[in-house]
């Protein structure tokens, strides 16, 4: 009998993590989240799925987090049917303003904890001919003032998925563009905006909460869920690739569909 597909799955708490970690609770399978927090709708959903899901709470560029991942990977049979990572944090700033500090600490969390998770868990992955999905976004190949430090690490995480992908062939790798989705991450922004974006910028994110342009995260949380679950084939056109998903290539696996 074959053994349960596992999932990994990083940045659990809110947004797209949560409400791709509600998809997988609905399928057979284990799952092993991590959150910097648990807040209080994450918290209903490890209560209720204690033998299910193994969560561990901390700063997910700790690699002791990725140490404790890999070591409940090989405790359920050491094999890993598809790596989430999706992580991500926007300060916003002019680049003469950041100090190099903020820039190691935002690559440490943006990049390095998905290198470093990654890296260990290559042989699992492998034993499943699994698939490792990144959190990209439009901002790494679309420069934008104030938002050095965030486009970076995206574009790096971009280049990281395409040389995996080489060096990799029994493991299919993605980074995927959500797009602008109604997240704790598009409040922090708005926030942030006067540190640095131009006053274009700062109006066209005004507009996207004012007009309820931002998706709903459960739209891209269904591609990345359709895509990670081992019964979907991997589209072979897309390993390695920055995909967005609104991506004709990537309809059928959005099966969230907004009103």
């Amino acid at each position: 009998m074959p053994s349960e597909p596992i999932y990994v799955i990083t940045g659990a708490s809110k947004g797209i993590g949560l409400e791709t970690l509600k998809y997988l609770v609905e399928v057979p399978g284990y799952i092993i989240s991590v959150s910097r927090t648990i807040p209080e709708e994450l918290s209903k959903i490890l209560n209720a799925n204690t033998s299910k899901i193994a969560h561990f709470c901390g700063k997910v560029e700790d690699p002791e987090i990725s140490k404790m991942v890999i070591r409940t990977i090989e405790e359920k049979g050491g094999k890993l049917n598809a790596l989430i990572l999706n992580v991500g944090i926007a300060p916003i700033a002019p680049i003469d303003k950041i100090d190099a500090d903020v820039w190691r600490a935002v690559f440490d969390i943006n990049f390095f904890s998905m290198v470093d998770l990654a890296q260990r868990a290559i042989p699992y992955l492998k034993k499943a001919k699994g698939r490792v999905i990144m959190l990209s976004s439009g901002a790494a190949v679309n420069a934008k003032n104030g938002w050095s430090i965030y486009c970076c690490t995206k574009a790096c995480v971009n280049m990281f998925a395409k040389v995996l992908s080489l060096e990799q062939s029994d493991i299919k790798t993605i980074a995927l563009r959500p797009g602008v989705v109604n997240t704790g991450m598009q409040e922090e922004i708005r926030k942030q905006m006067k540190n640095g974006f131009t006053k274009e910028d700062i109006e066209k994110f005004k507009n996207y909460e004012k007009n309820k342009e931002l998706k709903d995260p459960k739209e891209p949380a269904s591609v990345i869920f359709n895509l990670a679950i081992p019964e979907n084939e991997f589209p072979m056109e897309l390993n390695g690739e920055f995909v967005s998903i609104d991506d004709e290539k990537l309809a059928k696996f959005k099966t969230f569909k907004p009103e």
